[in-house]
């Protein structure tokens, strides 16, 4: 990870369980070691979901998200992006939408990335398989902290979750 710069101005370092996290202000959290991004609810397609039910929302966020993703995994470097759920909005979003997204996965082709399954990737539908990206349900158990789209309980593993956009407990 990039040491220093205005980028990490605001980040707050933190731990548990053993493990040491940095909560970035770009609502992303790295974990340091295994020097994993993790991020949540992108809900990628979102406006376009919006528009194709008729509700009339600009152009263009989804681009600003991959934008704003790219810039993280540049700062970041990481060894794995993880989604911490709702990777995509909903079925509307496949069109326009995964059609980017796929452009923008090829440019991070040699970056593995997990999604943990979240409520909305129930009702989108997992990612195509030309994007690479591996899909686990919820808890993931890994090294000894369970990642989860909502915040729960597990015996034994201290819990990072997304859905409550964001929030640390």
């Amino acid at each position: 990870m990039k040491k220093g710069g205005a980028r990490f101005a605001r980040s707050i370092d933190f731990g548990f369980g053993g493990t040491a996290w940095r909560a970035l202000p770009q609502l992303a959290a790295a974990w340091l070691d295994p020097c994993w991004l993790v991020v949540a609810d992108a809900h990628l397609g979102k406006a376009a979901t919006f528009r194709a039910r008729g509700v009339p929302v600009p152009e263009g966020t989804t681009q600003a998200n991959l934008a704003r993703l790219t810039a993280l995994i540049e700062v970041v470097q990481p060894r794995r992006l993880v989604f911490l759920g709702d990777l995509l909005h909903a079925r509307e979003a496949h069109g326009q939408t995964m059609r980017q997204f796929a452009l923008w996965r090829a440019r991070h082709a040699k970056l593995p990335m997990t999604l943990v399954v979240g409520n909305h990737d129930r009702h989108a539908g997992a990612p195509p398989p030309a994007l690479d990206i591996e899909v686990v349900d919820e808890p993931w158990p890994v090294h000894g902290i369970a990642l989860c789209h909502h915040p729960q309980t597990i015996a034994g593993l201290h819990a990072v979750a997304g859905h409550l956009h964001p929030c640390v407990r």
